[in-house]
């Protein structure tokens, strides 16, 4: 959002008031709002829920969110189950009907097409709530992954099914709002000027009792599989439509790519942690050599003073002396991390 690290943009949590992005720190919405761009949020925002700090104080002419970590939390509205909840629309709160991934994609196509009717372009954030706990997906989603389930090699494991049927369900439910989305987009004709991107922002909870594709790790963990996710970009006569990008990418990396593409000049100061990828999206086949760290920090609750440090194929797990602020100490702790690789 930020194209800077969280030690910088001083995230560095989802609530518990460590989730105030730092004033003066221009966000997406204020690179594309700033270009001419509509702008919308669509979902989850735990970057601040009061002024100066929401989602309409950062660059976004469009929102419709709620707070913190996940749907059902203290801070978001009380009640809320996934279903005719009610969010933040534009500074009101306002009650919808139907599922709450439904709702954002549904959301999303309204500004979009609203967009399109006054010539404007657009920038869509849909960050769903979805497959994050509690789970409580549609009951046809779930009656369809529950046969699925009963005939898969797991059939035999009982007391995983109802965790996993539910888990999955969910993300069946993301994955046909998406193709609705894309259909969308192609009915209204602007498919070829259309970047559409799809990610995940860590690893799965899940991965590992069923499917991690070769990773080690989960969410909340170090390893490749707590922080390696999905990235898929598509762009009609732009990028190949099919194939596999070998390159290390960040999601920071995002801020810098966007804003050449809409054609801002960012400043020296602007996204310092973040690297134009464009060139590297267009030609999978070129090789990415720029010289640059990849920082995964996990904090409490979770392995308390522990960050991951990747430079190409080499990567340090540490553990001590990193978490805290960042003071001498833990300058010369990351300092000597990197020298040695």
């Amino acid at each position: 959002m930020t194209g800077l690290d969280n030690a910088v943009n001083q995230l560095s949590n989802v609530s518990s008031g460590r989730s105030l992005l730092k004033s003066g720190i221009p966000t997406m919405g204020n690179i594309f709002g700033s270009n001419g761009y509509s702008t919308g949020i669509f979902g989850k925002w735990h970057m601040g829920s009061n002024y100066p700090y929401r989602p309409q104080d950062r660059g976004f002419d469009e929102s419709v969110w709620f707070p913190s970590s996940h749907i059902g939390s203290v801070s978001d509205f009380w009640g809320n189950d996934y279903f005719d909840d009610t969010y933040w629309h534009n500074g009101k709160k306002q009650k919808y009907e139907g599922y709450c991934t439904d709702i954002f994609f549904n959301e999303s196509k309204r500004f979009i097409e609203e967009s399109i009717d006054q010539e404007k372009p657009f920038f869509a954030y849909i960050a769903t709530n979805t497959p994050h706990g509690p789970l409580y997906p549609k009951q046809e989603d779930y009656e369809v992954l529950e046969k699925l389930f009963d005939k898969s090699k797991f059939a035999n494991r009982k007391g995983f099914k109802s965790v996993l049927v539910k888990y999955l369900a969910m993300i069946r439910n993301i994955d046909s709002n998406v193709g609705d989305l894309v259909n969308f987009i192609e009915t209204k004709g602007v498919i070829d000027d259309t970047i559409i991107i799809f990610l995940t922002d860590n690893g799965s909870t899940m991965g590992k009792s069923y499917f991690n594709a070769g990773m080690r790790g989960m969410k909340t963990e170090l390893w490749e599989g707590g922080h390696r996710v999905p990235f898929m970009v598509y762009w009609k006569g732009h990028f190949e439509e099919k194939g596999v990008n070998r390159n290390l990418f960040c999601l920071t990396d995002l801020f810098s790519t966007f804003a050449r593409i809409v054609g801002d000049n960012l400043f020296p100061t602007e996204a310092q942690d973040s690297l134009d990828s464009l060139d590297y999206w267009k030609d999978p086949k070129k090789t990415d050599s720029r010289p640059r760290y990849f920082f995964c920090h996990l904090g409490p609750p979770y392995e308390n003073d522990a960050i991951a440090i990747r430079q190409k194929i080499k990567k340090s797990n540490c553990t001590g002396w990193i978490g805290s602020t960042m003071d001498e100490r833990r300058v010369k702790r990351i300092n000597s991390i990197l020298g040695n690789l």
